[in-house]
């Protein structure tokens, strides 16, 4: 999203293929593995989605995650994946964008609270999720990345 008045970025959003196995999701829609086998063709997942400076203090993700719903999403959606065949199945998918589904990796972020335009509310928390993860990355290449960025390092006993 641009700002064309300064002339500076206000926020991105970057969409792709949703997690395959999402058991709040599947949950809500009530599927199964072979219904979600089938029908994931129709749900995005938002995997990056927020303001920069300085719009991201003026609640400026609010306004990029209003994004999601607008219709250029929807149409270039439709274009790209609506006529598409299967890599594996080698089937026709006539997919045809039905949700976009987020995560938040500190639990419930305020972007998407109370998020509502003209009444129509454009995101709901549908549950929690688990997992882990894991760095590759010893902890001396986030003191090496400091002093090349000119950001200071957090350390934390591993």
């Amino acid at each position: 999203m641009w700002d064309n008045h300064n002339g500076k970025l206000i926020g991105i959003i970057a969409i792709g293929d949703p997690v395959f196995n999402l058991s709040v999701r599947d949950n809500l829609i009530d599927w199964d593995a072979q219904a979600r086998g089938k029908r994931l063709v129709n749900i995005m997942d938002a995997y990056v989605l927020g303001a920069l400076p300085p719009y991201n203090a003026l609640l400026g993700g609010k306004m990029v995650a209003c994004l999601l719903r607008s219709r250029d999403i929807y149409d270039e959606f439709t274009k790209t994946y609506g006529k598409t065949t299967g890599i594996i199945s080698k089937q026709e998918k006539k997919a045809r964008l039905l949700a976009i589904t987020t995560s938040s990796s500190m639990g419930r972020s305020s972007v998407y609270n109370r998020l509502k335009l003209g009444g129509i509310e454009y995101f709901r928390s549908i549950g929690y999720t688990g997992g882990w993860g894991i760095s590759i990355f010893r902890i001396t290449f986030f003191g090496t990345f400091a002093n090349i960025s000119g950001r200071s390092v957090i350390h934390t006993r591993t």
